[in-house]
């Protein structure tokens, strides 16, 4: 019998699981021939009712083999190294402690631990040069024009915000994971495209700090003041008057971020017209990409779901290789958005209620950035500008 093995088409159907239990399922039927020799995969159709449609799968034969190769540079042991990516799949997937992990598998408490800290470094070290690279002027512009394509904002290049991953207390560190929420956490500034994807993550703040305090402190925010992102230069807003001038490139943020040229917020409530409630819903709506990103994040790895208890530097590892594993799964067998003229934002006033209830980031905004909001909500009051359903928003 040869020592290689192809498989054209395996036909695997369920009914209604969750898409990491998945990646489970696809691991186990790729393992079954994977016991000897190399694997080559045509096609893996799984046909599932998770989405409603069909998914087809050839993820995680690129996945294993890159992996693998990783391995094998370093050290010629690499007979355990699928073995060790299923451990990593089992914790990602259901959040189960070391300790179940350890009588699933037959390995030590300690021996899944580092187990698992070594597979997410490999993990994020392979996928992060293609599915999270550094941004360029060319991505940006690309984000832009999904961003106005999908969501009716112009220049937007992304969406920030913060989510609070639940950690059991570290060792001697008295309330500095200590959040407001009630638990321990760190922090993992993301900074998400009009798909879901994540652009830039920041990952292992304390769990005490504010959003805006963490993006001060983070590589973003020092890149974001000294102009270092590669973030290209302003242009006119379509359907803009010719004599207005061009406007920067911008993040949109909850009301936890200070306003500046390159990060637009919603209007304070004490200062709110109709116009700002109108700016405010189209801020909001715009920001529905990256809460939409961190609910993919946490419906596919149940382990967000748990107290993870790791050492911060370890849980960092964990969180980067999360959110790169959902790149990868979303660039290949995600489903995206399309346009759409009607009003369909039945979770918007749900979102509002959440930037009203959020602490404001009190440090003062310079005048050109003011100016600059003010001229994005008169723009969005232009009757070629102005969406058809926006004027619900506005209380006369």
């Amino acid at each position: 019998m040869n020592a290689t093995y192809t498989c054209s088409v395996t036909l695997v159907t369920v009914q209604s699981i969750p898409l990491a239990i998945w990646h489970l399922v696809v691991m186990n039927v790729v393992l079954s021939f994977l016991r000897s020799g190399t694997f080559g995969v045509t096609c893996l159709l799984i046909q599932c009712k998770v989405c409603g449609s069909n998914l087809h799968r050839k993820t995680f034969c690129t996945f294993t083999r890159s992996l693998k190769w990783t391995w094998e540079e370093k050290s010629k042991r690499n007979q355990y190294a699928l073995r060790k990516l299923k451990i990593l799949h089992a914790y990602l997937a259901t959040g189960n402690s070391f300790r179940c992990l350890s009588f699933q598998f037959k390995r030590g408490e300690t021996t899944i631990g580092k187990i698992v800290d070594e597979v997410c470094s490999a993990v994020w070290t392979t996928l992060q040069p293609e599915f999270m690279p550094a941004p360029s002027k060319e991505l940006w512009e690309n984000i832009s024009e999904r961003y106005l394509e999908l969501w009716n904002m112009p220049n937007c290049i992304g969406a920030i915000d913060g989510k609070h991953v639940r950690i059991q207390c570290p060792r001697n560190s008295g309330s500095s994971f200590y959040n407001y929420k009630g638990y321990f956490s760190i922090v993992l500034l993301a900074l998400v495209d009009a798909d879901g994807l994540f652009i830039v993550i920041e990952a292992g703040d304390y769990g005490r700090n504010s959003d805006g305090g963490v993006l001060r402190n983070s590589a973003l925010g020092r890149n974001l003041q000294q102009g270092t992102l590669n973030i290209p230069d302003p242009k006119r807003l379509p359907k803009d008057d010719d004599h207005c001038s061009p406007f920067p490139y911008f993040f949109v943020g909850d009301e936890a971020f200070p306003l500046q040229k390159h990060i637009m917020r919603p209007y304070p409530r004490r200062e709110l017209t109709n116009e700002r409630r109108i700016f405010n819903y189209r801020l909001s709506r715009a920001r529905k990409s990256v809460e939409c990103g961190f609910g993919m994040l946490a419906s596919k790895f149940r382990v967000l779901g748990t107290a993870i208890a790791c050492k911060p530097d370890k849980i960092d590892n964990i969180i980067r290789a999360i959110c790169v594993l959902h790149n990868f799964i979303r660039l290949k067998d995600g489903v995206f958005s399309e346009p759409s003229v009607t009003d369909k934002d039945e979770n918007t006033d749900n979102t509002m209620r959440v930037l009203q209830r959020l602490q404001p980031c009190n440090r003062r905004a310079t005048v050109e950035a003011v100016e600059l909001r003010n001229h994005l909500c008169s723009y969005f009051m232009k009757p070629n500008v102005a969406l058809s359903w926006q004027n619900k928003y506005a209380i006369e």
